[in-house]
């Protein structure tokens, strides 16, 4: 809907919550304590676009507009130039990078399909969701834009909706955190027969 907005409060509750974009439809990752970036909703059904907002200078600045296309779940890389998303615009789902602040250079980083991109603490490698999988590729950016071959990892069977992303990582990049249907439980019964014959008031 194009009146959905974006909204700023302290997280203690306190003060009046601040208009800061509309039409928004969710604000995505900060780059900075003064800066973040958002979805903005402004056409059909699926046409997202990916802008950032400044909260010193109150204004926001393009990332990724392409019409008739979404745009989304953008991450900036650890040192703050790049930024991979998610876009629709060939027809299926491919990561993109992009140099931050944007130059008008564009790098489309998945070429049989990816969603929800996410860094690597070091910023070598991205992570990404297809099909079920979790794939991880390696990503150069000096002395120029280079992408290695993608390799699966080893984690099946998580909880992954379209266009939201489940998973996260700890600071120090060495764990997943994930989200995963419960499985089966199995419950161990001591003197299973002993209490069997008592239900049964078997002497």
């Amino acid at each position: 809907s194009s009146d959905l907005e974006v909204f700023l409060q302290r997280a203690d509750g306190s003060g009046q919550a601040e208009l800061l974009a509309k039409p928004a439809r969710a604000p995505e990752h900060w780059l900075s304590p003064q800066e973040f970036s958002f979805i903005s909703h402004r056409g059909p059904a699926e046409d997202y676009d990916l802008w950032t907002y400044s909260l010193p200078d109150k204004g926001v600045t393009p990332i990724a507009v392409v019409p008739k296309s979404a745009q989304l779940s953008s991450r900036f890389s650890p040192d703050g130039h790049w930024v991979a998303y998610m876009s629709s615009e060939s027809g299926d789902w491919q990561i993109y990078l992009q140099p931050y602040p944007a130059t008008g250079a564009k790098y489309q980083v998945t070429k049989q399909g990816g969603r929800l991109p996410m860094w690597s603490a070091d910023g070598r490698n991205l992570f990404y969701e297809w099909d079920g999988r979790m794939l991880s590729i390696p990503v150069q950016t000096a002395p120029e834009v280079t992408f290695g071959q993608p390799s699966a990892m080893p984690v099946t069977g998580y909880i992954q909706p379209l266009l939201r992303r489940n998973y996260d990582m700890t600071p120090d990049g060495k764990q997943f955190v994930m989200l995963f249907r419960s499985g089966p439980q199995v419950e161990v019964v001591s003197n299973f027969v002993d209490g069997l014959k008592r239900r049964l008031q078997i002497p």
